[in-house]
C-alpha cells in the first residue's frame, strides 16, 4: 500500500545504464514522507515545524475511507480512488477537481470530448 499519491508523487526516471533508452514512471514521497506528515498532524513535531499546504479536494472527490473513517487511515481502495483521481488531472488537467463537482460528471465530460473528437476525425 501507498500513501496519498498524488500528481506530485510521479515522476519520469532515466536509467543510469542507458541514458537512450525510455524512461520509466517512480513514484516517490508516498509512503514514508507521508507517514510523516501524518504523524505531525496527529501530534505536532513542534512549533518551528511548517506543515506544507495540500489542495484540499472537493466534497465529491474525496474517498469513501477518508469519509467514513479517519484520514490518516490508507487502504487499497484509497490507492485506487487516488489512482483515479491522478489519471483524470492527466486527462482533463490538474485543476479538474476544482473545475468539476465529482468524478462521475468529470467521466461524462470526458466522454463526450472524446466522442466529439472521434466524431470530428471521423468527418475528414
Amino acid at each position: 500500500m501507498h500513501r496519498g499519491i498524488t500528481t506530485r508523487c510521479i515522476g519520469l526516471v532515466a536509467s543510469n545504464d542507458n541514458p537512450a533508452q525510455p524512461k520509466s514512471i517512480k513514484l516517490c514521497k508516498a509512503t514514508f514522507h507521508t507517514r510523516l506528515l501524518d504523524l505531525h498532524r496527529s501530534n505536532s513535531f513542534g512549533p518551528h515545524t511548517p506543515v506544507p499546504v495540500e489542495e484540499p479536494l472537493g466534497g465529491g472527490w474525496v474517498s469513501r475511507d477518508v469519509q467514513d473513517e479517519s484520514s490518516l487511515l490508507y487502504t487499497r481502495q484509497r490507492d485506487i480512488h487516488d489512482v483515479g483521481i491522478v489519471l483524470a488531472q492527466m486527462l482533463m488537467g490538474l485543476d479538474v477537481v476544482t473545475r468539476v463537482q465529482d468524478p462521475h460528471t468529470a467521466i461524462r465530460a470526458c466522454m463526450s470530448c472524446f466522442l466529439l473528437v472521434f466524431l470530428m476525425l471521423g468527418s475528414f
